[in-house]
């Protein structure tokens, strides 16, 4: 009775956990869920095309997909070998591959702060494209040298055989590590991909990966990114040290002047390419879908589905 806003039209929602986004179409053509919000795929949006009485948008969102570098790992805390990774991935077949097929306003992010819709962002990756022999160039100066079985070795003769972490099942991930190992082959790197059902809730946190393939959001407030890459943050999993994003972070996260804090912000992004502490991919496609008996709902990218679930209701 004390609540501010206008009242439910419903009586109750009721959350189910389908975790598998591959059966969540058939969960809401069977009339088990009315309304979904799963990672789309292009396998997943053809599902949902082809079940009567549904309703589906996608969007782009503002959660993007990376790639973590775990510094503790001995390979990856050679910049050259960041460096290397960084160009012998081809982004751009990524996100034509994967993404473009569902929204064809898809692009390469370049930016770890902003993403391409918001008026502060600035591609600051200094024109980074694949170039495999450049990749390889950099291994071989960092005393990497050719192994019998095209994968580069150390100079204590390790090979440069590195783990993909991700969540799993997550088909988009999965695929995306492939098409990573794939191209990578071609620079003498092998990369294979390591899934866990439990990646996200703790093996992320734990560092256990040697590179990992999760998310991050674009969020309005900027001050959040702190423990994601300063020294001994909260949240900095992949072991990332440069003392000079302390001082920058602390100018910005005190300034209000959005003009000036954006260039700081555009500073850290161009510390954080040079150090190749991450490597940004693309935005999220955010979907929902649901069945034509529900009505009122709407996407809310920073919210989500539920932003407005006071004003669904159910119609016959």
């Amino acid at each position: 009775e004390a609540f501010y806003g206008a009242p439910g039209t419903l009586d109750e929602i009721v959350y189910l956990l389908v975790p598998d986004a591959t059966t969540q179409p058939a969960a809401l053509e069977n009339g088990d869920v009315q309304v979904i919000s799963p990672q789309p795929n292009a396998d997943l949006v053809a599902q949902l095309t082809g079940i009567a009485g549904v309703s589906s948008s996608i969007e782009q969102g503002l959660t993007f997909e990376h790639y973590d570098f775990n510094q503790a790992n001995k390979h990856l805390a050679k910049l050259e070998v960041r460096q290397a990774l960084a160009l012998c991935i081809d982004r751009e077949e990524i996100v034509a591959t994967l993404v473009a097929p569902i929204n064809p306003d898809a692009t390469v992010l370049n930016n770890h702060i902003y993403v391409p819709s918001a008026s502060d962002y600035m591609d600051n990756s200094d024109g980074l494209t694949r170039d495999v022999d450049a990749a390889k160039a950099l291994l071989e100066g960092a005393g990497y040298t050719m192994g019998g079985d095209g994968v580069y070795v150390d100079a204590d003769g390790e090979r440069l055989s590195i783990r993909l972490g991700r969540r799993d099942p997550n088909p988009r991930r999965q695929s995306t590590n492939e098409l990573f190992a794939e191209q990578c082959a071609e620079a003498g790197v092998e990369l294979t991909d390591d899934p866990a059902e439990d990646f996200n809730s703790v093996r992320l946190s734990a560092s256990d990966y040697d590179i990992a393939l999760f998310a991050w959001v674009a969020t309005p407030f900027l001050s959040s990114n702190t423990s994601l890459y300063v020294p001994g943050g909260g949240q900095n999993w992949n072991n990332y040290v440069n003392d000079e994003l302390q001082g920058l972070y602390d100018q910005a996260n005190a300034e209000f002047d959005a003009a000036v804090r954006a260039d700081l912000m555009n500073q850290i992004d161009a510390i954080l390419w040079a150090d190749m502490a991450t490597l940004p991919l693309f935005q999220f496609q955010e979907m929902v879908a649901y069945s034509d008996t529900v009505s009122n709902v709407i996407f809310n990218g920073p919210l989500g589905v539920t932003w407005n679930a006071n004003e669904w209701a159910i119609t016959a």
